[in-house]
C-alpha cells in the first residue's frame, strides 16, 4: 500500500508513488529503490573488476616484454644488408674493463655424420681482450682434428695463392674452436680488405672440409 508524503511546493498530501502533484502539478523525481541499488551493485563490481583486473594483466605484459627485450644481449652494430660481420661488447662492471667480439658465419655448411649430422657452419671470430687481439675458428657441431701437433688450416684470401695457418685447440681441451697462433694483427687486416674469404680445417672422422666466407665491410678498430 502506497504510503502518503507531502508536496515541497504546496504542501498537499500526495501518494508516494506519484509523479505529480494533483494539486498544483509540481513534479516529483522517481526515487531509485534499495533493491534497484543492490542488483547494480551485483552487476556493476563484477563487471568493473574484470575491466580492471584486463587492464592491469596488459599492463603487467607489457612490463615483462619489456624487461625482456632490456635484458636481452644487444649488437653495439647488428649485422646488416651490406656486411656479414656481427658485433658485440661485454663489459665487466665490477672490473671496469670490456671484451670486444666481431664473427660471421659461413654462407655454406657440412653434414656431418652421426652425433654430428645436421647442418654445420664454420665461424671466423675476432676478439680482443685484456688488450690483445685473438682469432678464433669455431664449428657448430663436430670436432676439430689437430693431430700431435698444431692444426694446420689452409685459407685463401679473393684470389690470393692459398697459404697455411697454423691453429691450436683451446687450453680448456674444447675441441670445436681453434686459435690462430701468429700474425693474428696482420691476419684481421686481410679480413678487412678481403670480399670473400675459403677456409678449409680438418675434422676428426670428416677429413677435411671447405667453407666459404662474404667477408666484406669488417670494421674493427681495436
Amino acid at each position: 500500500m502506497a504510503k502518503l508524503t507531502t508536496c515541497g511546493t504546496c504542501g498537499h498530501q500526495v501518494s508516494s508513488t506519484a509523479t505529480q502533484c494533483p494539486n498544483c502539478g509540481q513534479k516529483f523525481k522517481k526515487k531509485t529503490s534499495i533493491f534497484t541499488w543492490v542488483i547494480a551493485g551485483v552487476i556493476g563490481v563484477p563487471f568493473l573488476f574484470g575491466i580492471f583486473k584486463g587492464a592491469s594483466t596488459e599492463q603487467t605484459a607489457q612490463n615483462q616484454q619489456q624487461a625482456v627485450v632490456s635484458s636481452s644481449p644487444v649488437s653495439s652494430s647488428p649485422m646488416t644488408s651490406e656486411s656479414n660481420w656481427g658485433y658485440d661488447v661485454d663489459t665487466d662492471k665490477m672490473r671496469g674493463t670490456k671484451v670486444y667480439y666481431a664473427g660471421t658465419a659461413s654462407i655454406n655448411n657440412a653434414d656431418f655424420q652421426f652425433p654430428y649430422n645436421g647442418e654445420s657452419h664454420l665461424h671466423i671470430q675476432i676478439r680482443k681482450m685484456n688488450d690483445k687481439n685473438e682469432v678464433l675458428l669455431t664449428i657448430d657441431k663436430g670436432q676439430f682434428d689437430c693431430g700431435m701437433d698444431d692444426c694446420i688450416v689452409a685459407i685463401k684470401f679473393d684470389n690470393e695463392a692459398i697459404k697455411n695457418y697454423s691453429f691450436g685447440e683451446a687450453d680448456s681441451g674444447r675441441n670445436d674452436v681453434l686459435f690462430l697462433h701468429s700474425d693474428v694483427n696482420a691476419f684481421i687486416n686481410k679480413l678487412k680488405k678481403s670480399n670473400t674469404v675459403t677456409v678449409e680445417p680438418k675434422f676428426f672422422q670428416e677429413g677435411k672440409r671447405q667453407f666459404e666466407f662474404k667477408t666484406s665491410g669488417l670494421e674493427w678498430k681495436h
